[in-house]
């Protein structure tokens, strides 16, 4: 029995750090039984196996994370309401990429929630504290290279955090500089980047440019 238990999703209340998304979630909290949980991980794993989202409606609604983050996909264009109330329950569990979604709604992608900046951050931070890498590079490179949750823009210091993350082997980062180093200048001074910002750039051999500046 104690091998099954550690199989099964057992749904759960995470504790954040910051106790403003504590309140945010505070009537999102799953009451599962063992036995509902045990059947919200075979119906998870059967839905899954045969791409039936049957077994996922079903196994979100016993509290299943992933299965309620999958409903938020699911139901995102049909109904927004119900969606983004599948999406805070699974973001309440600790779910990373559940709370990432949650905090692209926050930004005002969303016609259900009210924008919220700083809601926005705090759950894209606790993603990232769980190890998610597209928060990781939302909150060290994004947040201060295109002033994301209305940060002040701080180009260098986002390059610089960009080019940790990809030593770190961060995909997002790797791929940022990829699609930096073919940008043209004009490009870049149209998305506000500055003359100095593109001196650095070059000398740091992140970009290259046919033009002297």
């Amino acid at each position: 029995m104690e091998k099954i238990i550690k199989m099964v999703w057992i749904p759960k209340k995470f504790i954040f750090k910051n106790q403003k998304l504590n309140d945010l979630f505070q009537d999102c909290i799953e009451n599962s039984t063992l036995e509902e949980s045990i059947a919200a991980s075979c119906l998870y794993n059967l839905g899954m196996k045969n791409k039936n989202g049957t077994f996922f409606q079903i196994a979100s609604d016993f509290g299943h994370a992933n299965a309620q983050e999958m409903m938020f996909t699911h139901y995102f264009k049909s109904n927004e309401e119900k969606a983004v109330n599948y999406l805070k329950r699974s973001a309440a569990q600790g779910c990373s990429s559940a709370l990432l979604s949650l905090s692209s709604i926050y930004l005002g992608y969303s016609l259900t929630l009210e924008k919220n900046l700083e809601i926005a951050k705090l759950l894209c931070e606790s993603a990232k504290d769980l190890k998610n890498v597209e928060a990781q590079f939302r909150c060290l490179v994004s947040r201060f290279t295109e002033g994301t949750f209305g940060s002040k823009k701080n180009f260098r210091r986002g390059i610089k955090n960009a080019i940790n993350l990809k030593n770190e082997g961060n995909e997002y980062a790797i791929n940022y500089f990829a699609s930096l180093r073919k940008t043209s200048r004009e490009t870049l001074l149209e998305m506000d980047i500055t003359l100095k910002d593109l001196k650095f750039l070059k000398s740091m051999d992140l970009w290259n440019d046919e033009d002297e500046i």
